[in-house]
């Protein structure tokens, strides 16, 4: 009996393997010849490919061949889009797929055959065949049953010298599968001359190599800067400099002018413009920050010629007497407030085209930024600064930058001082709404700031709070929100809650706001839509149309409490409608009737 139990579990477990077991079943194409773009789909049983954690590749001993792109199908079916060159090696590979739900890598053993090519691709001749440094040279590369020009890939040429010194092309231009044309820059500073082999390859041809390719000869024309206009200027001036060079390739993108002063650092232009192989302007603002004296011209081709100097090429003058800050007033003012600084400067260019200025208050790590500054004339500004409980209390230094002056500072000018927040809130307007209401409530306060993006309104009433739809700084002391009041809002007295998060005084104005169930108004005081009756009722309640208009009625029974007890319509070719509401307890009850832009409350009492 046991062996018996025993035999049945162990096939109960072999059923259960071979019915979960994730293997690959079949590959197609399961073969390729070398040079040949592929898409090899595989399939396999319970598997679960997902895209994004499945690979596809093929393996033969340590070597293996990945694909460009993997797509998997379905849970089932994978593909990868295969380039096979001749530096694959022909033979039987192994196909792998990796499955990240969980199965790991699966393998169809010597599942594809990879054969060689009968015609090897190879590199036949370039020319020219020689180069002087300077030169920019156009090499053209043909070959033999190559695929230069085949989509989707990418031909890399490069020359190489003995040393691994590498020469990378300007430009390629493929002319068809057997012609490429490769433009060549010989750096004049190179170093290694002499003879270059070739290399060209991509995904079908593998790598090819023509040796001994091109012969570089040192033609000793050095690339260099000969002038610069201006060569002068003073601090506090804006001007543009005109760069010429000689045996240079100035290149739009690559090429950046600069100004540098060992011991003083770089100058960079604002904005340069290659105007041709010899020739870059650049922008430059000249102020009190730069040291006074002679700079070096420099030029940088990056990825060619690197760095060329004209030494001490220009000279950067004093302008006399530097700019500087005199004062700022108010010097002190209370946290919690907004001011406006008179910042009174000497020898500045506040008022100058494109001289806009900058002004911080700094004490420590702390910098606080104002919100606007307004340019009274060259050595005025205004700036309007507002300062909050968070701020750090005593002396700040004054930094005021701008373009022609540099930075100018003021020490320990600022003094903000400690103040206790009594922010209140003195209005509500208006501080009543009804059930289904939708109105912009407008709240005012005193000594606060209101902030974008700090300041948050609310209503709460107990665990409930009413955010608005949306909510609008107007200025300092005033915040408006459009609330929209549901008719499952409870009505009731609601405090009005203002958030300044930490660096403000939170504000609540308690039961500022009611929110009532309905605008009662007598009916003799108006033309009744309706007739309810009878009332008292005892528990079945008639509605009858006093008009002729065919308009659908909304009907809503409310408790005393707001809760809404019964909804129901008078449809636009009703007369009458009964209600059945024999379900409610005896008491008072509220009946809602709502058109498309007429409303009526009546009351009616269940016996």
């Amino acid at each position: 009996m046991k062996n018996s139990k025993a035999l049945l579990s162990l096939l109960l477990l072999l059923i259960s393997t071979t019915v979960f077991s994730q293997v690959l079943t079949t590959v197609e194409p399961d073969s390729a010849i070398q040079c040949q773009q592929l898409t090899i789909t595989v399939t396999g049983e319970n598997t679960n490919f997902y895209q994004g954690t499945s690979a596809l590749w093929l393996q033969l001993g340590y070597s293996s061949i990945n694909p460009a792109t993997t797509n998997v199908i379905s849970p089932t079916e994978i593909e990868g889009e295969f380039f096979f060159s001749p530096d694959n090696a022909a033979g039987i590979y192994d196909v792998h797929a990796y499955n990240g739900g969980g199965s790991g890598d699966m393998v169809i053993p010597e599942g594809f055959t990879l054969s060689q090519v009968d015609n090897q691709p190879q590199l036949i001749n370039s020319v020219p065949d020689t180069a002087i440094t300077g030169d920019t040279i156009v090499i053209i590369i043909t070959a033999e049953y190559t695929h230069f020009d085949s989509p989707n890939i990418t031909n890399v040429v490069k020359l190489r010298s003995n040393v691994a010194q590498y020469l990378h092309p300007l430009m390629l231009t493929e002319i068809d599968s057997e012609s490429i044309e490769a433009s060549f820059y010989i750096n004049p500073n190179l170093q290694i001359f002499g003879n270059y082999d070739l290399y060209v390859s991509n995904q079908l041809d593998g790598n090819l190599i023509l040796s001994d390719a091109l012969y570089i000869i040192n033609g000793g024309n050095t690339p260099e800067i000969i002038s610069v206009d201006p060569n002068s200027a003073y601090q506090g001036e804006e001007l543009k400099l005109t760069v010429t060079g000689t045996n240079t390739l100035f290149q739009q993108g690559s090429t950046s002018l600069r100004l540098y002063k060992p011991g003083a650092g770089v100058i960079d232009s604002e904005n340069q413009y290659v105007v041709n192989d010899s020739i870059i302007e650049g922008d430059f603002i000249f102020n009190s920050d730069h040291d006074t004296g002679l700079y070096n011209i420099e030029v940088v081709v990056w990825g060619l010629t690197g760095v060329m100097s004209l030494q001490e090429g220009f000279h950067l003058l004093s302008e006399g007497e530097s700019p500087y800050l005199l004062s700022v007033n108010p010097s002190s003012t209370k946290e919690g407030t907004r001011v406006i600084l008179i910042i009174k400067a000497k020898n500045t260019h506040f008022d100058m085209a494109g001289n806009t200025p900058s002004v911080t208050l700094i004490q420590g790590y702390e910098e606080l930024y104002c919100q606007d500054i307004v340019v009274i004339d060259s050595v005025t500004l205004e700036a309007n600064f507002v300062f909050s409980y968070e701020n750090y209390l005593g002396y700040h230094d004054l930094e005021v930058y701008a373009p022609l002056d540099g930075t100018l500072i003021l020490e320990d000018c600022f003094d903000l001082i400690e103040s206790e927040p009594n922010a209140s809130i003195v209005s509500v307007n208006p501080d009543s709404a009804y059930i289904d209401d939708q109105i912009t409530i407008s709240v005012t306060g005193k000594n606060i700031i209101f902030m974008q993006g700090t300041s948050n309104l609310s209503l709460k009433q107990g665990s409930l709070s009413i955010s608005p739809i949306n909510q609008e700084i107007i200025n300092d002391t005033t915040i408006t929100g459009k609330f929209s009041f549901l008719n499952t809002f409870p009505t009731g007295k609601y405090d009005v809650n203002i958030d300044n998060w930490y660096a403000w005084p939170a504000m609540n104005l308690q039961n500022g706001f009611t929110l009532e169930l309905f605008d009662f108004i007598d009916e003799s005081d108006k033309l009744t839509l309706l007739t309810v009756y009878p009332n008292p009722s005892d528990g079945f309640l008639t509605i009858k149309r006093n008009f002729g208009s065919g308009e659908t009625y909304h009907l809503t029974v409310f408790s005393q409490s707001g809760n809404i007890t019964y909804n129901d319509e008078l449809l636009g070719d009703e007369t009458i409608k009964k209600l059945n509401l024999t379900h409610l307890k005896p008491g008072s009850y509220y009946l809602k009737i709502k058109g498309d832009n007429n409303e009526q409350v009546s009351s009616f009492i269940i016996k």
